[in-house]
């Protein structure tokens, strides 16, 4: 997605393994700056998710990831926001509070919220979820403040269920019950 927001180029790009990008970003980074792109662009590198599929998503770094996806920030050092108080942000401040926000919890409806405030120039304080991530997050925000399902909460804790009879049993019964459900769908499904 490209869209250029009052002389202010905005870029998202969107991936979900970053092995697979490492190449084509490193082209584009050097096209990007070639190109003189970086003088009026902000460029947003974020993932929706971490891999999904394989002997890793057991992990506890993948239950993680999948809830913290990567997010990175390319600001052009011309840009200058305003924050609430209509005090100016320019590059270094907006800078200093993307790293600040680094270990706050934040979510995808924030980059959103982020997108309103650059097209704005100001804040939007309409959100029901998302906060412009060039203001600084609360330390006490919570995965219900910022919109994130309990599925998707890094905050909830790794248990591990020991693997036992029952646990098998329930497995079977459970599979046995959907397999059930999907029966009459067979045919659509082959």
């Amino acid at each position: 997605m490209f869209i250029k927001i009052l002389g202010v180029r905005v870029y998202c790009l969107k991936y979900q393994i970053l092995e697979s990008t490492r190449i084509p970003s490193s082209i584009f980074r050097i096209y990007f700056f070639d190109e003189k792109f970086n003088e009026n662009t902000i460029i947003i590198f974020y993932a929706d998710h971490s891999i999904r599929f394989g002997p890793s998503v057991r992990s506890k770094v993948a239950f993680y990831e999948t809830k913290l996806p990567a997010f990175q920030v390319y600001i052009p050092s011309n840009l200058t926001m305003l924050n609430l108080d209509g005090q100016i942000l320019d590059r270094d401040l907006i800078t200093k509070i993307l790293k600040y926000n680094a270990r706050k919890l934040t979510s995808h409806l924030d980059i959103h919220a982020t997108m309103m405030h650059v097209l704005n120039r100001v804040p939007s304080i309409e959100e029901k979820y998302g906060q412009s991530l060039f203001l600084p997050v609360d330390d006490s925000r919570t995965c219900k403040d910022a919109g994130i399902l309990d599925e998707f909460c890094a905050c909830n804790s790794w248990e591990d269920i020991p693997i036992n009879d029952d646990a098998n049993r329930l497995a079977i019964l459970t599979v046995r019950h959907i397999n059930n459900l999907l029966s009459k769908y067979q045919k659509e499904c082959l």
